[in-house]
């Protein structure tokens, strides 16, 4: 019953809400989320429906900052918990997540914004060095929230300074960098 008001909430109150109203009710609705964990009924018996979705899914599934439950999935841009149903968009989420699940102060990123940095994959600002996944709960990796990419050993490359895969362990500099330093040759 609680799923069903939920998502009756999100499909069908929010989007007849004037903006003040909507503001308002997020506010509340993250109080709400935050708490429907409490309800151990609930939050065992929709774990345990939602096992065979997220098993295959736990090299993309982060803890929810609203909810506290291993059931955030990242994949295919999209950010969405499984439990309390809420989305967030990749571009503003490495601070929500770095502050309500890492426990980081927003004051170490009111100076230089977004704890997000450059992903090698797929080039956007959506990288954080601090991420914990399902699949390895207390092993610390670095994970892009666009692509919903883990990486582990990521280094800083010597010219440039952004995030790069080193092909072996004596990689000082990144393959744009290099490819820059052959074609100038």
């Amino acid at each position: 019953m609680l799923e069903f008001l939920l998502r009756f909430i999100d499909d069908h109150l929010r989007i007849e809400l004037d903006a003040d109203d909507a503001e308002h009710l997020e506010e509340e609705m993250r109080f709400v989320r935050a708490n429907v964990p409490r309800i151990r009924g609930y939050a065992t018996a929709r774990m345990t429906t939602l096992e065979p979705e997220l098993a295959p899914l736990k090299h993309s599934t982060l803890r929810c900052p609203d909810c506290d439950m291993w059931a955030l999935v990242a994949e295919g841009g999209g950010l969405d918990c499984r439990v309390c149903e809420r989305s967030w968009d990749p571009a503003t989420f490495p601070l929500e997540y770095t502050v309500y699940v890492l426990g980081h102060s927003w004051r170490d990123y009111r100076k230089t914004g977004q704890p997000a940095d450059y992903c090698p994959e797929c080039e956007d600002r959506t990288l954080v060095d601090e991420a914990y996944l399902a699949d390895a709960p207390d092993k610390q990796r670095a994970f892009c929230f666009s692509c919903s990419q883990a990486f582990d050993g990521l280094d800083n490359c010597i010219r440039c300074t952004l995030p790069f895969q080193p092909r072996a362990d004596d990689d000082l500099v990144c393959g744009s960098c290099w490819a820059q330093a052959l074609a100038r040759d």
